[in-house]
This record gives C-alpha cells, structure tokens and sequence, in this order.
C-alpha cells in the first residue's frame, strides 16, 4: 500500500513538472525600430517624429549598419495626412560614407496629422538593403 501511495505521489509531481507553463516578454524596446536577425545588412533603423505645440515638426531618422556596411544613405519624406492617404510635405536626401547615418532636422508645419516617411539603404560592396521606416504625430 505504502509503495502504490509513493508511485503515485512521485507520478504526480512528475506531470506537474513537466506541465509547468512559461511566460515572457520584451521590455525596454524602442518604438518604430527595427532591430535585426530580420536584415542581412541593416542592424538598426528607425524614424521618429514629434511635432510641438507651436507646430514645428523635428524629424529623426537613423540607420546603422553591420560591419559589412560601408555606406548608408536616407530618403526622409515628411508627409501631411489628407483624406484617405499621404501627401508630401518636405522631402530631403542625404548619405553617409560609414556604416551609421543621423538625420536630424526642423520644419514648421500646420496643424494637423504628419508623418515621417524614410527609405533606408545600407550598401555592403556591391551588395545592399533597404527598408522604409515611419513615425506619426498630431
């Protein structure tokens, strides 16, 4: 009797050990970034925007590249909403001859909804990759 009681408290504890459930999560992830394994060349991108109360819009993007990357280069388009869709308010281009790029710049808007709209490349020789990047503010 005593050996049928172990069994089956020994069983027991051995079904609830192995049902023991696991629970994650990510924290102190930054929004509007993306982080890597997803590209070959690109480690971080991202775009952000904040428009202040006197309605001047600063807009941020940055690329980093692996260690691969020799160059970077942005098309950052800041965008007003309208309707259903998107229209181009200012639009700048610029390059970096390195693996990291940092655009940071200003520009008064009127009221409404605006966003930052940025096609990214890294080139890796003559290998390169690109993603689009956005942020949106009222």
């Amino acid at each position: 009797m005593n050996k049928k009681i172990i069994s089956l408290v020994l069983t027991c504890v051995m079904l609830i050990s192995m049902a023991t459930p696991a629970f994650a999560y990510e924290t102190n992830v930054e929004a509007n970034k993306i982080v890597s394994p997803r590209f070959t060349y690109i480690s971080v991108a991202s775009a952000n925007l904040s428009v202040s109360s006197s309605n001047m819009a600063s807009v941020s993007v940055d690329l980093t590249g692996n260690s691969e990357v020799t160059k970077t280069k942005a098309t950052v388009r800041l965008q007003k909403k309208s309707g259903n869709g998107w229209t181009t308010v200012k639009t700048w281009n610029t390059s970096s001859n390195s693996r990291f790029l940092n655009f940071r710049t200003s520009h008064q808007v009127s009221s409404g909804e605006y966003r930052v709209s940025a096609d990214v490349t890294a080139y890796a020789g003559n290998n390169s990759e690109s993603t689009t990047v956005t942020s949106t503010a009222t």
